[in-house]
């Protein structure tokens, strides 16, 4: 039960809520945080999500075929989207540079063009990096150096980045 004081409207203490959720029923609206100190240009948490992601391929240089992406999961908390997932992927160079790049979820903010990511592969892959130098706001690279050594054929590979999103 929430403590009134008043106005039913206002509250005071902790409020506990013993069965249900905490629904905020307008977008914009959220978790005021403003009481805190700092200098932010937002102190509002207005935005949670989790869900499945399936990723479209949009090509690279060395590999071949369509990748599979399987397990892909996002998590949004206000602006900032972290993916995760596992591909399956050919290549068919393994001595030179190799990259790709898939959609993502929510749209980039370019503005904030702070992506930081890392994928690792299960047999005889070596990190690869995730790289927001994508011509769209609504892709992201990922590079496998050429010094990497990456072998040839088929291999699958974990990932994670973290990305700002507009909205």
């Amino acid at each position: 039960m929430l403590k009134t004081v008043g106005n039913p409207s206002t509250r005071y203490g902790n409020q506990t809520i013993v069965n249900g959720n905490l629904v905020i029923g307008t977008a914009g609206n959220g978790i005021d945080f403003s009481a805190t100190s700092g200098a932010g240009t937002s102190e509002l948490l207005d935005d949670y999500e989790e869900g499945i992601w399936t990723a479209g391929w949009q090509g690279g240089a060395n590999v071949t075929g369509t990748p599979t992406l399987s397990q892909g999961k996002y998590t949004k908390i206000g602006r900032q989207v972290t993916l995760q997932g596992i591909w399956t992927i050919n290549v068919t160079l393994p001595s030179t540079e190799m990259y790709g790049a898939f959609t993502v979820p929510f749209p980039r903010d370019e503005a904030a063009d702070r992506t930081v990511g890392i994928a690792s592969g299960y047999s005889n892959w070596r990190v690869g990096l995730m790289s927001t130098g994508s011509p769209t706001t609504t892709t992201l690279y990922i590079v496998f150096p050429a010094a990497s050594a990456v072998p040839a054929g088929s291999d699958t590979f974990n990932f994670c980045v973290t990305y700002f999103t507009t909205t």
